[in-house]
């Protein structure tokens, strides 16, 4: 490379021209100040660094021909740009092949990958990883996303969703307009927007698109209703704005003027002495924003790398560039050598109305993180879609050549030169060098009525198919010349290349070999610029590693036509890196070993858009444009599921006008439409950020409000809603005066679903209208009347069956001595789409209506078959099968029957199965039932009295009764603890139960100490949550499989203690009996039961319970300074409780009445009697007796 011996030279493609022309200036300006400083400090290498600026025009064709320029004519040894992505995307592929260094000041999307490339702007996690966290903590978490369609956008947007997503929010919206978007554009997106209930909307526009979004935005007063926060709002841009419009906006970036830290101060003072600089923005028109830092850190990186390595060559450069740390205006910059990207700083700020920044957090130095479908080494030839990896030499490489508005080539790169000899050149127009058999100003006529040119030609016994079109927003004209292989002049290749549809070819290794005019028209690609291109660039970045593995996998599978992506869809990728949707098909087909395969697509942008179109209407109310029944209930679930992370209620308003159907009569159905869109807009001016408006139908509004943190401002806000309604609207020249019912109710995740919070805003609605309108009412339970949950729930249960919403679980029932699985209780569940409903709610409505007779019969045929798979797998081993019947069943007159032909039917063994009926069914009509319950037992059946205990059977009645099982009701187990008198129940239950040769069931055992007693009192089978919930089949499988283990806490086998010790110091009778109080109310908390016995200062006591705890208080005994020389008799299991009645007895031997007259004679004391370890365990076992 030829370099000026006088200087180094850098080159910088700033947007002098273009859509961000804006920024050229003060990047050129910043540009020039930061060499003057490295001048000022010595220069580089002895030589002066100088600055090559040129303009990037803000557009891909005009940015390739630039960074052309600065290496071939300018002989730069680097070069710096650019601002949009798809110019720097151009640039790249200039870097790649040239082999010249190619370092970046705008923030990008993270998608270029090459040795050669070195970022010193912001990736999408660098502006958005803390940003979204932050901004959603402080206004919600409801987003609109918006931007210009090209990769930037795109990238950033889609970070932030993921970003959103993780943290549970919600993406509102998300649309795309075009580079240069109309106004009329920009107000249909900001409908969207306004009518959306965002909490914030992130825009990323471009330029002169941002500042008339943002006009448009303000002058709405959509800044009351969202916050709005951009990656790439600065000083430049709000000086295009008013003070009103700029005011309030977040921006997050590497830099903004107000970054307090000496290098910025000093830059800043640099630029304020610059001679066209009438003063620092706010108060002139010197500015550093983002774009200029990051030039700044550009050159400062190539200047330390230069001094660093000592030479410009490349490879030095480049590896000094990847190890790179500078200290600019932002703060210290650090290159990631792994990415070549660097960790740059990050700050959120809100803008004033003078325009500054104030910054409102500095997130610190961020690392740069690739986006996973960039972050593949595998990927680097698919960096961009301009990158054509074939020699200079190539005749396959695009010519290209600027012209002049005359037709003189001003530009060319080698490739031209190497088709065109030079001697051709100078000073000929381009007609005469093609051989045109028409003149240059003719030429542009039609250049200029169609925007480009094409045809093919013959040079040299070649042939080339030439394309020209204008320059955008430039002078001139711009030349692609592309060389054609002969054998493609085929009447195959001719009509493939008039096809109406886009068709590629390409070879086995994804390169295109063939493009017709469809396709390069498509794609953006003139003339055979597509050749060697690889297809895989065809589609948008993020989705290309999938791509070339669904491209891989159909060349190498079986199919020979497929098509591509979900129902034949796909994203294309054109050259200016603007996508697009389409339809696509893919073939193949072999000739000389080889795959060609041939792609057909279809642009199908117009039917997407009318695919949105049709969509919107779905979900919108035509009338008002506010989202309509179906959107605001996914909101309102939306709204509901995020309550789960914000802690925080919603509250839904139902609004119904008062009088609305006499203001239609009276005025018209013209007028009462246009009194809707009054009220919807009327709502819309006074609902609270992030608030959302709806239409339900007719007169109905809705408001969602998210993130409610009070109830009582919320009320507040209600007031105001009321007040804004008593206010007269305006409508044909006469005030039109309304009220409105309102309704609201509060929930969140754990307390409604969708359904559930509108029905109850609308009940207390309803409320407010019985009342005569114009007031508002909170929903409270009792709105709801027990009718009309009845009603409710009635009606859905005679579809509960039809519409699959019933189902089983199974309880387990065990074996108080084995703990085994003995039996299972089938139990109903009811699930419809409102929510589940509690059995003991829908039960006895079921009876009362009479669909329990068909459910019924559904649980007994769902239980049999579950039965019938339990033998099968089983045997005889299967555990019984208790299932309930109803009163309303026992007068079913065919029930035998019905019972019969389904145990017929599945395989059901009725000795197996255990019919529990309640106390109060059987004593209902006894005599009638005493000839149903003696069917069930001839069928085979077992029966048992259900809930025994709550109903008025009496013991005549229960022995004449077939019935082998008593199950006591959990009322008299729930009291075990807390109740004398459960206990008593309980216990004379099961002796009564004993005497009758009973099998005895408790159900409702939900603790240790309930298990205990029951098990003491010589319950015989227990059901509880102690040791099982209700839960399905194939977990109780499970459990039966591992042989019913259980935890060792739920062994039922019970410890005993018995211990001797002396008392230290003489206690009284009151003294023993307050001991004794004490250690009763402490024992009976752990379990613990026994006996205690006194004489002559001598203790002796049995303690049964838990092993653990047992131990626990004989160490505490030990320790106790009231008890000296203790020891222990015996420690021992036993399968019952002597002292099962949960107190701690005492027995002092001093009570005459108590004692034996004549052993008390033979004076034996209880030390003496400790020596017998059966004689001290009888004692005791002798006075449970007693007690």
């Amino acid at each position: 490379m030829l370099q000026n011996t006088k200087s180094i030279r850098i080159g910088l493609m700033a947007p002098l021209t273009g859509i961000v022309s804006m920024y050229g200036e003060e990047i050129s300006r910043a540009a020039k100040i930061a060499c003057r400083q490295i001048n000022e400090n010595g220069g580089l290498l002895g030589k002066e660094l100088e600055i090559i600026i040129l303009d990037d025009g803000s557009l891909p064709e005009t940015a390739l021909p630039t960074a052309n320029r600065l290496i071939d004519e300018f002989h730069c040894s680097a070069m710096i740009g650019n601002l949009l992505s798809n110019t720097r995307a151009i640039a790249n592929h200039v870097a790649e092949p040239r082999k010249i260094p190619y370092l970046n000041f705008s923030f990008y999307e993270g998608s270029i990958l090459d040795r050669y490339f070195f970022n010193f702007a912001a990736l999408p996690n660098q502006q958005i990883e803390k940003m979204i966290p932050y901004m959603t903590k402080s206004f919600g978490y409801k987003i609109f996303f918006a931007g210009n369609n090209y990769e930037w956008p795109r990238g950033s947007i889609d970070a932030a969703k993921k970003s959103l997503q993780k943290i549970g929010g919600e993406t509102l919206g998300e649309e795309y307009l075009p580079l240069g978007s109309e106004l009329s554009d920009i107000q249909k997106l900001l409908d969207s927007v306004e009518n959306s209930g965002a909490d914030i909307f992130i825009p990323y526009f471009a330029g002169t698109d941002q500042i008339n979004l943002l006009t448009e935005f303000s002058r709405r007063g959509l800044k009351k209703r969202m916050a709005v926060v951009m990656g790439h709002y600065d000083e430049v841009l709000v000086s295009h704005l008013s003070p009103e419009v700029r005011e309030g906006f977040f921006s997050v970036n590497t830099y903004f003027m107000s970054v307090d830290n000496p290098e910025n101060h000093e830059f800043l003072k640099k630029i304020k002495e610059e001679p066209d600089v009438t003063g620092l923005f706010p108060e002139g028109n010197g500015f550093l924003t983002n774009f200029s830092e990051g030039t700044i850190c550009c050159i400062r990186a190539f200047a330390k790398a230069v001094e660093t390595t000592g030479t410009i060559e490349t490879e030095a450069l480049i590896e000094a560039l990847a190890h790179i740390e500078i200290n600019t205006p932002q703060g210290e910059v650090r290159m990631d050598p792994q990415t070549q990207h660097a960790a740059v700083n990050s700050y959120l700020s809100r803008c004033n109305a003078d325009g500054t920044f104030s910054i409102i957090k500095n997130f610190g130095q961020i690392f740069p993180y690739l986006p996973d479908r960039y972050n593949h080494r595998s990927l680097l030839k698919y960096q961009e879609p301009h990158f054509v990896q074939k020699s200079e030499e190539s005749l396959n490489k695009t010519a290209v050549a600027m012209l002049s508005n005359e037709g003189l080539i001003v530009h060319q790169n080698q490739s031209f030169q190497s088709i065109f000899t030079k001697t051709d050149i100078p000073k000929n127009q381009i007609t005469d060098i093609l051989g045109l058999n028409i003149s240059f100003t003719a030429l542009k006529e039609k250049i200029d009525m169609n925007m480009h040119w094409e045809e093919i030609i013959e040079y040299s016994e070649n042939q080339y198919r030439i394309h020209i079109e204008p320059i955008k927003q430039s002078d001139g004209y711009i030349l692609y010349c592309n060389f054609i292989n002969k054998s493609q002049t085929s009447l195959t290749n001719k009509f493939f290349e008039i096809a109406d549809i886009a068709i590629l070819a390409c070879d086995e290794n994804a390169k295109i070999i063939q493009a017709n005019k469809e396709a390069r028209q498509l794609f953006q690609y003139p003339g055979d610029e597509m050749i060697q291109l690889d297809v895989h660039l065809l589609v948008p970045p993020h989705l290309r590693s999938f791509h070339k593995t669904a491209f891989n996998q159909f060349v190498m599978g079986k199919d020979l036509e497929i098509s591509m992506g979900r129902r034949g869809e796909i994203i294309g990728y054109k050259k200016d890196g603007t996508s697009f949707p389409a339809t696509a098909t893919i073939t193949k087909f072999q000739e000389n070993g080889n795959w060609t395969i041939v792609v057909t697509m279809q642009d199908i942008t117009i039917r997407k858009k009318t695919q949105e179109e049709l969509t919107w209407q779905a979900t919108h109310d035509s009338l008002t444009k506010l989202p309509n029944r179906t959107l605001i209930k996914e909101r309102i679930h939306n709204a509901l599921q995020r309550t789960i992370h914000t802690s925080l209620e919603i509250a839904v308003l139902f609004i119904d006008l008062d009088n609305f159907k006499m203001i239609n009569d009276t005025f018209g159905h013209e007028t009462g439409d246009q009194l809707l869109v009054q009220i919807s807009n009327l709502l819309k001016e006074h609902i609270r950020p992030g608030d959302i408006v709806g239409r339900l139908s007719g007169d109905e509004f809705i408001i969602l409000c998210d993130r409610v943190e009070n109830r009582e401002s919320l009320k507040d806000f209600i007031l105001k809603i009321q007040e804004a309604f008593r206010k007269p609207i305006h409508l044909k020249n006469q005030d039109i005066f309304t009220t409105a019912s309102i309704g609201v109710s509060f929930g969140n995740i754990h307390t409604h679903n969708s359904e559930d919070i509108l029905r109850e805003s609308d009940a207390a609605m309803y409320v407010s209208k019985q009342k005569g309108g114009d007031s508002w009412n909170e929903f409270k339970r009792e709105i709801l009347t027990l009718t009309e949950q009845k009603l409710q729930i009635a009606n859905g249960l005679r579809k509960a069956i039809e519409n699959d919403e019933l189902y089983l679980v199974y309880q387990p029932i065990i074996s108080a001595k084995s703990n085994r699985i003995i039996g299972l209780e089938a139990l109903l569940r009811w699930k419809p789409e409102s929510g589940f409903v509690s059995p003991a709610l829908f039960i006895p409505i079921a009876e009362n209506t009479g669909s329990i007779l068909k459910i019924g019969e559904w649980v007994f045929h769902e239980a049999c078959k579950t039965q019938r798979k339990l033998l099968e797998k089983y045997g005889q081993n299967a555990p019984y099968l208790s299932i309930n019947v109803s009163a309303k069943q026992l007068d079913q007159p065919d029930l035998i029957d019905v019972f019969q032909n389904i145990l017929f039917e599945t395989g059901a063994y009725p000795e197996k199965i255990l019919l529990e009926i309640t106390e109060t069914s059987l004593m209902t009509d006894s005599n009638k039932n005493m000839d149903t319950l003696r069917e069930f037992e001839r069928i085979g059946f077992k029966l048992a009295v259900d809930d025994f205990g709550t109903g008025y059977s009496s013991l005549v009645q229960l022995l004449k009764m077939p019935v082998s099982h008593i199950k006591i009701d959990r009322i008299f187990v729930n009291g075990l603890e807390k109740s004398k008198e459960n206990k008593s129940i309980t216990e004379a239950i099961i002796h009564m139960a004993k005497a009758l040769n009973k099998v005895v069931v408790a159900e409702g055992v939900e603790t240790s100490h309930q298990l205990f007693a029951l098990q003491a009192l010589g319950c015989d089978l227990i059901q509880g949550y102690y040791f099982y919930k209700p839960t399905e089949i194939e977990f109780i499988e499970k459990a039966i499989e591992e042989k019913n283990q259980i935890h060792l806490k739920s062994v039922t086998r019970v410890y005993f203690s018995i211990y001797v010790s002396e008392r230290t110091e003489v206690c009284t009778d009151s003294e023993l009996e307050k001991i004794l109080i004490q250690a009763r109310n402490e024992n009976s908390k752990k379990g613990i039961t026994g006996f205690l016995i006194y004489n002559d200062g001598i203790f002796m006591q049995i303690l049964e319970g838990e092993e653990d705890e047992i131990n626990q208080l004989l160490n505490k005994i030990r320790k106790d300074p009231r008890h000296s020389n203790m020891r222990i008799i015996i420690n021992k299991y036993s399968d019952t409780r002597l002292f099962p009645n949960w107190a701690m007895g005492y027995w002092n031997l001093i009570e005459e009445s108590l004692i034996n007259q004549n052993w008390q004679k033979d004076k034996y004391n209880l030390l003496e009697i400790s020596q017998d370890t059966m004689l001290s365990y009888f004692i005791f076992k002798a006075l449970s007796n007693q007690h």
